[in-house]
């Protein structure tokens, strides 16, 4: 399982490091949790993308 924990990010890895995993399976299940909840993260703190129609592109013309 070190050899697992070693190949992740830094904030992966301490993410996995703190929850103190006992099986591999745990450590590769969390991983995936930790992974996915940091990109919602950087997405949330992005905002959402917008983009703009011929029809605002007209109106926001006049």
């Amino acid at each position: 399982m070190r050899q697992f924990t070693d190949g992740l990010r830094p904030d992966i890895r301490h993410d996995i490091n703190m929850a103190d995993v006992a099986t591999y399976m745990a450590a590769v299940n969390r991983s995936y949790r930790c992974q996915r909840g940091r990109k919602d993260m950087r997405m949330t703190r992005q905002g959402p993308v917008f983009t703009a129609t011929s029809k605002e592109t007209i109106s926001g013309a006049s």
